[in-house]
């Protein structure tokens, strides 16, 4: 289908010079969009497939410092954190949840303040955790967490040393629950990283491959799957740069320039990955590995098609013999059997994705047996016997 004809303006919205739009996708069928209005006040409207897209509506009389912009995290498709620099630069936190809706004010996150022209990144690891990472009103690099069993740390925390670039924002990644990338523009404008592991802390600042980036831009990342990062930069020429990590082989040799791109001053790349990979969950003692697509039915039906190749019906229904001089053909007799048996298969896969999509979700106990069963049912389907590892 492409691209639309045609921009269309969001319900008349008008944004604040030297701000950008947030948008976050709580599940596939509903957007929710923030902005820093023309008076500074923080706004958000919302688009749902069933009524299109709403009015824009303030939240809870939030005010944001000029040049800054709003970051929105959801920890779980029911619930929204929000995050924004405040017209004193103070660092404010404020929550919608679908039982109670937006929370009476804003508050202030322990006391944390943002440089001029800096905005707040955010991550949740898992559902009940959440990492900040900000400019401090002295340039260096602060983090501080908030969990469900303790609420907010009580004080924000240089990382590793770190000094920022006037005018720069920090990116934050988690490719895994155990595992934070970080990235900077120093004060050199050197493109800087850093890791957190739950195994080994934080680690030293390093530069990646010689990168710099213009005044006032910060770096876009993105994990398209756990072992791999790919990172975009604006080059001091205003060109646009990208390099990528992966597990097998580290940081590439040398940043290339995207398509001969060339960006506005005073602008960031923006970057999305459209597809998921796999959520890979496995039983701690168990012999089976579940795999599922979390959200996307398509992706399922491919998985069903790799499981065909790989299953063994006979044990369940005749194999479907090709006619003869046409490959791609079965026989009518056998076809339905065949046929029978994929959406069967698919069924069981598909019961095993939303027991697993609970868990990823923060499941209790009896979700967790629910994705054991299905694990045992994926694995029946398949032909597996007991203490077998699928292929």
């Amino acid at each position: 289908m492409g691209w639309a004809p045609n921009w269309v303006g969001v319900s008349g919205g008008v944004a604040a010079p030297g701000t950008s739009i947030t948008s976050i996708a709580r599940y596939p069928q509903h957007l929710d969009v923030f902005c820093v209005g023309s008076d500074n006040g923080i706004y958000s409207a919302w688009w749902d497939i069933a009524t299109g897209w709403s009015n824009w509506f303030r939240v809870a009389g939030g005010v944001a410092a000029p040049g800054t912009t709003i970051t929105v995290v959801a920890r779980n498709p029911n619930h929204l954190d929000l995050f924004a620099v405040g017209s004193d630069h103070g660092i404010y936190s404020i929550w919608w949840d679908a039982n109670g809706g937006w929370a009476g004010s804003w508050f202030r996150v322990a006391g944390g303040a943002a440089a001029p022209g800096t905005s707040v990144a955010a991550i949740a690891r898992n559902p009940n955790h959440l990492d900040l990472f900000a400019v401090g009103t002295d340039m260096r690099i602060y983090s501080i967490w908030w969990d469900a069993n303790g609420g907010w740390a009580g004080s924000w925390f240089n990382v590793s040393g770190g000094v920022a670039a006037p005018g720069t924002s920090i990116t934050a990644l988690a490719r895994n629950p155990n595992h934070i990338d970080l990235f900077a523009v120093g004060s050199d404008h050197g493109i800087y990283s850093t890791w957190w592991d739950v195994n080994g802390g934080w680690a030293h600042w390093f530069r990646v491959a010689g990168g710099a980036a213009a005044p006032n831009t910060s770096i876009a990342a993105v994990a398209r799957y756990p072992t791999h990062i790919d990172l975009f930069a604006v080059g001091t020429d205003h060109r646009i740069y990208s390099i990528w990590w992966d597990a097998n082989g580290g940081w590439a040799a040398n940043w290339f320039n995207v398509s001969g791109g060339v960006a506005a001053p005073n602008t960031s790349i923006n970057v999305v990955s459209r597809s998921q990979p796999p959520r890979r969950l496995c039983r701690r003692h168990g012999s089976w590995r579940l795999q599922c697509l979390v959200g996307r039915q398509q992706r399922m039906e491919q998985l069903v098609q790799d499981r065909r190749r790989s299953c063994r019906p006979e044990h369940v229904h005749q194999r479907a013999e090709p006619l003869s001089g046409h490959p791609g053909r079965l026989r009518r007799r056998d076809r339905s059997a065949h046929l029978y048996d994929l959406v069967a298969r698919r069924d069981v896969l598909l019961d095993a994705a939303s027991a697993a999509d609970q868990l990823v979700l923060g499941g209790d106990r009896d979700q967790r047996r629910a994705v054991l069963q299905a694990g045992k049912r994926v694995d029946a389907v398949r032909g597996c016997q007991p203490g077998a590892r699928p292929q």
